[in-house]
């Protein structure tokens, strides 16, 4: 899929995840702490270790999520720092660096999506998950990223694209958050509903 095509594209199936534009993305930077495993119980966890993972429903073509349409995300990859090199855009699209502000970090999640199902679907972890540290959960940043970039230099493919993941098939899927600069990475939690 040619770059520049693909760029909307993400957009428009973010949104539509998300429920449109705006809402409050106060509690970005605002930890909600879960204390037990009891208060996991709905959620998907995926630990952030080589080989975990998790089977979600996802939206199908028509962006109705329902269990003819699962995936099995895979931890892929992690990366912390406190500077992104390329991975952000500027007002015209041109590839910048993202920089963490002070006492904070950035950290880039990389999921592997195989569609198990048996029809085409998408996924994004766009506005539905949350990465659990030691020091509370946190919701993506609310900032514009080059993911198709990311995907591009790594060889792979984004699961949110129009082109659609066929049965059997695996594309990537990435999330940035913005966390204390001391915390520690331990999961990625998905408010959706499991597959059975």
């Amino acid at each position: 899929m040619n770059r520049s095509l693909a760029l909307p594209v993400v957009a428009v199936l973010s949104l539509a995840l998300l429920g449109g534009c705006g809402g409050d993305h106060g509690d970005a930077k605002k930890p909600s702490i879960r204390k037990s495993a009891a208060d996991d119980e709905g959620r998907n966890v995926l630990e952030l270790t080589k080989g975990s993972t998790v089977t979600v429903a996802a939206p199908s073509a028509k962006g109705v999520v329902s269990s003819r349409t699962p995936v099995s995300l895979e931890f892929r990859d992690l990366e912390c720092a406190a500077n992104l090199p390329g991975v952000g855009f500027d007002k015209k699209y041109r590839n910048i660096d993202l920089v963490a502000p002070k006492g904070k970090q950035l950290c880039l999640v990389e999921l592997a999506v195989t569609n198990i199902g048996d029809r085409k679907n998408f996924f994004s972890s766009r506005g539905i998950a949350r990465l659990r540290t030691d020091e509370g959960e946190f919701a993506q940043t609310d900032q514009t990223y080059d993911y198709q970039g990311i995907a591009d230099a790594r060889g792979t493919q984004l699961a949110s694209t129009s082109d659609l993941i066929r049965p059997g098939k695996t594309k990537s899927d990435f999330a940035v958050y913005e966390i204390p600069a001391k915390a520690e990475p331990q999961a990625v939690v998905y408010d959706i509903v499991t597959v059975d």
